[in-house]
């Protein structure tokens, strides 16, 4: 029977550990890391570390994870996205402005525990996901007049769900130099290409299809085909984009997947990341250069 290490020896080890990671990364590990790097196998026995460490006042994990900050974003999240289509540029820009003072005057209280890394993704992660998906609405309502507004909502994940099909065959097919190994080991260039060569297909593809369906129902339209053309490459883009991007975020974080609410995906996070860059990409195009 292996000898077990000593209680004291083991909270000394996590807390380096933590010290460490804080020092270089900016904020501290999470329990699960906490037991990989020093060789234990239960979460909750970290905790049971931690809550011994803590009551000898050398670690203090709510200075390490304030609440206010916590707070502020989710209350940003729901609120600052819709304000763009409802209270227009004062409302939107008091929203953001009070949001940010916020996160400042956190940072200033904080200023021992929290690092302006930790607050900066914390900023981007609780503004650019709802405002990517929010962009759904604004759809609807931009066109809501001209009834065209489901159009472009299916084409944004046309293009968005068939670059990610295309890079995932491609990459089974073609994949072998990596795209970004220490980001998400199992992308390839192969797959991407295949990604973006599969978006140009599907995209004009969908608009012939969305056409020809209108044309029968007695509401024909006409598709801009050179335009299409030109927004899938970068459509395929975005969606590669966001997808390497929300693998960066659970990399930091230490996590396979967002959730586990969809089998085979993971959380819906995991099958919606390819759109974060592609729905706001789409709504500027079409805004300056209508499809239909």
């Amino acid at each position: 029977m292996a000898n077990k290490k000593p209680r004291g020896e083991m909270q000394e080890r996590i807390l380096a550990y933590i010290e460490s990671v804080i020092r270089t990364r900016g904020y501290a590990p999470s329990v699960r890391e906490i037991a990989e790097a020093v060789g234990l196998r239960s979460t909750s026995t970290v905790h049971g570390h931690l809550t011994r460490l803590e009551k000898k006042g050398l670690l203090h994990r709510d200075a390490m994870k304030p609440r206010a900050m916590g707070l502020l974003c989710v209350a940003a999240a729901f609120g600052i996205p819709f304000l763009g289509c409802g209270a227009g540029e004062i409302g939107l820009t008091a929203a953001a402005f009070a949001y940010s003072f916020g996160m400042m005057i956190i940072l200033l209280v904080c200023f021992d525990t929290l690092r302006v890394e930790k607050l900066g993704f914390a900023f981007f992660v609780s503004i650019m996901v709802p405002v990517a998906m929010s962009v759904i609405v604004c759809f609807r309502d931009k066109y809501a007049d001209q009834g065209t507004g489901v159009f472009y909502i299916l084409l944004l994940f046309v293009g968005a769900f068939m670059t990610d099909t295309g890079a995932y065959i491609g990459g089974r097919l073609f994949g072998k130099r990596k795209l970004a190994p220490k980001i998400s080991p199992n992308k390839t260039i192969g797959g991407a290409v295949s990604g973006i060569v599969t978006c140009m297909i599907a995209m004009p593809l969908y608009c012939l299809i969305y056409s020809l369906i209108s044309a029968e129902a007695g509401a024909p339209v006409t598709v801009d085909y050179l335009r299409v053309m030109i927004i899938s490459p970068v459509a395929a883009l975005m969606a590669i984009a966001g997808d390497l991007s929300a693998s960066l975020i659970k990399r930091q974080c230490g996590v396979k997947d967002f959730g586990s609410i969809m089998p085979g995906h993971g959380g819906v996070m995991d099958r919606f990341d390819s759109v974060l860059f592609v729905a706001p990409t789409l709504l500027i195009y079409t805004h300056f250069l209508p499809l239909i």
